[in-house]
């Protein structure tokens, strides 16, 4: 059986939803568990945190988020195209999206909305590394011939990290993204500005794009492969073989690459694909071949409104609803006559009104598009 082009993807919604899900409601979890219980081993733990030179499952959010924007990009752009040519639609759509997500970025952690020139960062956020990625792969996408625009993720890397290993070496201030970086922003911040000062240790943004690129057309590509006019399983082959020889690269370059996640070295954005791919793959099988989507609508609610719940989450927008959480469960602790559990109810209640927020938005959506699933969540 043949997919029918451009027909959307369940695996897709629910990738994205598990990914916005261990972000915005197992994180704060864990931070409650680890606090009643913990502390766990350092093999538990690393996976809830950004170690330099390594890579765990909470690496793996942000690339995986990054991805996931790349593999939308046939749907949403893709009806904007006639005969295969970008029609006005497509360069409103891609402006519009760029400048939302870049604005959106600079509130949530640009500090944007201090109007304090000295505190405002121009580049630090994921939803900006989206924006540069989804303009990558909109013009990736215009070119005709498959073979050469599979190829633009293997340049774009190459041309990274081929500097990255000769100009420097992979510590925190000797490697040559970061030194590019600091020069960028030398020269583009305002005299008296503390955006370097202030910025998270080791980060690259400005001298990343091209790695950034590589994710969203990794994303983008995957998406190719299971639109294709093809027999779904080999479709799923196809993408499970993809994720492998990744993930293979990225660990059979290791010893001599580290795996950097705050830079985004080779290593690492070849392990971080490989397991989106494979992930991708998995819930593809799942839920597309096999059709098993039972009790997965929690999932596809974080993943269909997946920029709302990064805003609310793992944003200054946070602040608020950890606060209306307090008003609500803060004082549940004395019921026990302890204030020991009082991490985890705040926390609980934090996922509860994420949850809530996200259906309400669901179901005004629908009601407003006048679509029948406006009771289904």
């Amino acid at each position: 059986m043949e997919e029918k082009k451009n027909e959307r993807l369940f695996s897709l919604d629910l990738l994205r939803g598990l990914d916005m899900f261990l972000l915005s409601v197992g994180g704060p979890i864990w931070i409650a568990v680890n606090a009643l219980w913990g502390p766990f081993p350092h093999w538990v733990s690393r996976n809830f945190t950004h170690v330099w030179g390594a890579f765990g499952l909470w690496d793996l959010i942000m690339p995986m988020f990054i991805f996931m924007c790349g593999a939308a990009v046939p749907f949403a752009l893709g009806r904007r195209l006639k005969d295969g040519r970008p029609t006005a639609a497509f360069w409103k759509h891609l402006l519009y999206r760029f400048v939302l997500l870049w604005v959106l970025g600079m509130v949530a952690q640009g500090h944007l909305l201090s109007y304090d020139w000295k505190e405002i960062a121009p580049f630090n956020n994921t939803l900006q590394t989206i924006a540069v990625g989804y303009v990558i792969a909109a013009l990736v996408m215009l070119i005709p011939n498959r073979k050469v625009r599979w190829s633009v993720p293997v340049v774009l890397a190459l041309v990274y990290a081929v500097p990255l290993a000769i100009c420097g070496d992979y510590t925190q201030d000797g490697n040559l993204a970061w030194r590019v970086e600091k020069a960028i922003l030398g020269a583009i911040l305002p005299a008296g500005s503390n955006v370097i000062a202030h910025r998270d240790p080791g980060y690259t943004w400005f001298a990343t794009i091209p790695m950034f690129g590589v994710m969203t057309l990794c994303g983008m590509i995957s998406t190719e492969i299971l639109t294709a006019a093809k027999e779904k399983t080999r479709k799923g082959l196809e993408l499970l073989a993809l994720g492998a020889v990744l993930l293979a690269l990225g660990w059979a370059l290791y010893p001599v690459i580290p795996s950097i996640k705050h830079i985004y070295s080779l290593t690492f954005t070849a392990q971080a694909m490989g397991w989106c791919c494979l992930s991708l793959a998995a819930l593809y099988f799942l839920t597309d071949v096999w059709g098993r989507r039972r009790g997965m609508g929690l999932f596809i609610l974080f993943g269909q409104h997946a920029l709302t719940a990064y805003l609310l989450a793992d944003t200054l927008f946070c602040g608020a609803v950890m606060e209306l959480s307090k008003c609500f469960v803060g004082g549940l602790p004395n019921l026990l006559g302890t204030d020991h559990w009082q991490v985890l109810f705040e926390n609980l209640g934090f996922a509860v009104i994420l949850v809530l927020i996200l259906v309400a938005k669901h179901r005004l959506k629908a009601q407003m598009l006048n679509r029948p699933d406006a009771q289904m969540l």
